[in-house]
Parts: C-alpha cells; structure tokens; sequence
C-alpha cells in the first residue's frame, strides 16, 4: 500500500467524520444537511472506487439515503442519555427482542443502514468482502461511537461527538480496504 492510500483513507475518514455530524446537525432555512452529507458519501465512495460517472454516485447516494432513513433517535438518544429503562421511547420497528435491549437496538439500526449500501456496492463492483466490510463498519460503528462518547465525553456533547465518531468509523474500514486493493 502507497502512502497516497494512506492519505485518501485519513482524507475520507476526517470528511466522513464532519459529513456524519453535519448530517445529523439536520437543516437550518432552505438548506437541508443531511442530503449533503448523502453526497459527500457518494463522492468519497466514487474517489475511493476510482469511478466518475453520475448514475454510480446518485446510487451511492441513494443507497446511503434509503438506509438512513428509518428513525434511530429513540434508541441512540436513550442509549446516550443513559435514561431508566421505563422511560425508554421506541422506533416503529423496535419489536420484541429489540425493543428491551438498547445495544441490539443499535446494531440492527446500523445493519439497517448498511444494508442498502453494501448491496449497491455488491452489485457494482462485485467484491463480497467489501461488501462485508461495509456491513461490520456501519452496524459496529452504530454501537461504538455511542459507547465511547459515554465513556469518554460529557453528557452535552455526546451526540454531536458519537456522529462525528460514527462517521468516521464507517468509512476508515472501507476507505483502508480499498486502498490496499487499488492503491
């Protein structure tokens, strides 16, 4: 590996990380954050894949749209507040075993989201292990981010700190794949 992989992989991890916490800084006005952190995805994930047509990235961004679209606050910000179980509020589809455990809670949340990802990503470039990779880095990152932000961060900050974190998480795994196969 090239230390220019090196650098396109710190490069994607430090922009995801703004891009997730953008993302979730949600919309002032006429702007809407979180379709551009969409985007940014998509052309970090194009950079990365060496690709520069449109129809890839609006699937990029499609896929990481579709993903993020379910509702996730209940758990994540249960989890983070670190609220008494009875007071615990559910997503929609928050149901049986996931309904009483906040940690599977959120890594069926971040399986969610990867979900639509690494099969667009499947069907591009057919690489199962990157598809895989794809799955471990957004379903894990779903439960670390948050556990550390509570370990490590003061209970104001931590949701900003978690999705800076979390998006970071996402993309280091796959950017330093990538750059060991391409680069």
């Amino acid at each position: 590996m090239e230390y220019s992989s090196y650098l396109l992989t710190a490069l994607a991890t430090l922009g995801m990380m703004g891009a997730d916490r953008f993302r979730g800084a949600g919309g002032t006005y006429f702007l809407k954050c979180d379709w551009y952190a969409s985007i940014f995805f998509g052309f970090i994930m194009m950079l990365l894949l060496g690709y520069d047509e449109p129809l890839i990235l609006l699937g990029l961004v499609a896929a990481y749209k579709l993903g993020e679209s379910w509702g996730w606050g209940s758990p994540l910000g249960d989890y983070l507040t670190e609220r008494p179980k009875e007071s615990w509020t559910q997503e929609e589809w928050q149901k049986g075993v996931l309904k009483n455990n906040l940690e599977l809670a959120l890594l069926f949340r971040g399986l969610m989201w990867a979900t639509p990802v690494a099969a667009f990503l499947w069907f591009i470039e057919e690489d199962a292990i990157l598809s895989y990779i794809t799955v471990a880095s957004f379903t894990l990152s779903f439960l670390i981010a948050p556990y550390l932000s509570i370990r490590f961060i003061d209970k104001s900050d931590r949701w900003a700190w978690q999705e800076e974190l979390r998006g970071g998480l996402q993309i280091f795994p796959i950017a330093l794949y990538l750059g060991y196969m391409y680069y």
